[in-house]
């Protein structure tokens, strides 16, 4: 199963270039200590204004600040700096979705995870995702309405920064709505002896039906779409050649 993740080589004597990773708990230990999910840094902050003004430029909704999502990218940057590696697998061997189901964001909905390494503020980090095409993709996806957000730092990692950004379609902040009020049977009449009726029933209310579920997709892009088939030539028929000349004449053109 393939998450869209870019893999960059980088050469040695410029591991401080920035990386990207794009898809779409435990206690991290080590260098680092997760801060609260809902106390966005001054970075992390301008981050969700700068995005959200970014949707709001290309005619889509704002993402609201999720706490489940906030605590996945606060474990993943964590993660990702104090065991000093760059990918979407994390430390426990577990993909970003099976990640944001252990984290309690198992919702049968569209969900991704953008990465990126070597970029300490939220314009650059936001500058590097709107360059990819695959991340910009993620970070204007209409069927997403929450994110998370967070980043780390450690000072003995290659790359210092990393940052985490999770994106989903479901906001589990929000109360649920009411349950549905039972409709009350109606009272049967009183029976008739001459003549005998039979009462007729009203119907019955029909039942709530259940909220429509959208489908888990295994990845957050949509495939391209496919190269049409060429269109065969047709072939000429042969023709008799005019009086007067001789040869054969070519089909094969």
């Amino acid at each position: 199963m393939s998450f869209g993740v870019l893999r960059w080589k980088i050469p040695v004597p410029v591991l401080a270039v920035p990386l990207l990773l794009l898809m779409v708990v435990t206690t991290s230990t080590g260098l680092l200590s997760p801060k609260k999910a809902e106390a966005l840094d001054s970075e992390e902050q301008t981050f969700l204004t700068t995005i959200n003004d970014y949707r709001a430029q290309n005619g889509l909704g704002p993402l609201s600040e999720n706490s489940t999502l906030d605590s996945d990218a606060r474990w993943m940057a964590n993660d990702m700096a104090t065991n000093n590696y760059f990918s979407h697998q994390d430390s426990l061997g577990r993909d970003p979705f099976a990640r944001m189901d252990a984290m309690g964001y198992g919702y049968n909905t569209w969900r991704g995870e953008n990465l990126v390494a070597g970029t300490e503020t939220a314009a650059y980090s936001f500058q590097m995702w709107h360059d990819s095409p695959d991340h910009n993709a993620n970070m204007l996806g209409s069927h997403y309405t929450v994110i998370g957000i967070a980043r780390a730092y450690s000072a003995t990692s290659t790359f210092g920064w990393y940052w985490a950004t999770e994106f989903g379609g479901v906001d589990d902040s929000a109360p649920p709505p009411p349950a549905p009020t039972a409709t009350p049977e109606p009272a049967a009449p009183a029976p008739v002896v001459d003549p005998v009726i039979t009462p007729v029933l009203p119907p019955l209310a029909p039942e709530p039906t259940a909220p429509p579920q959208v489908i888990e997709p295994v990845i957050t892009l949509a495939p391209p779409p496919p190269t049409p088939e060429p269109t065969a030539t047709p072939v000429p028929a042969p023709t008799a050649a005019p009086p007067g000349l001789s040869g054969s004449l070519r089909t094969d053109l």
